[in-house]
């Protein structure tokens, strides 16, 4: 449920998961999963990411988006290992 964030750190994770209804849910932080748990049935349906992707119900221009965000990411790591 979380958008727009990017972590560097590879070690950890800070995400937080529950499991309504024998579904797993992922959650970017403890404040969004409590609003969840408040109306769950509100949320259940909801599809991630991916399953709009398959659906076709994602965004026309959502792959050009995330190729803009990945060469982004790709030449800052590049910067980055060349100031080492």
């Amino acid at each position: 449920m979380s958008a727009g964030v990017v972590s560097r750190d590879t070690g950890s994770n800070a995400a937080i998961s529950d499991v309504h209804n024998g579904q797993r849910y992922i959650f970017c932080s403890e404040p969004c999963r409590e609003i969840f748990l408040r109306e769950p049935e509100r949320y259940a349906a909801h599809k991630d990411l991916v399953q709009r992707v398959l659906a076709g119900e994602a965004p026309g221009n959502l792959m050009g988006h995330a190729g803009r965000l990945l060469r982004t990411a790709l030449r800052e790591l590049g910067q980055g290992r060349a100031r080492r």
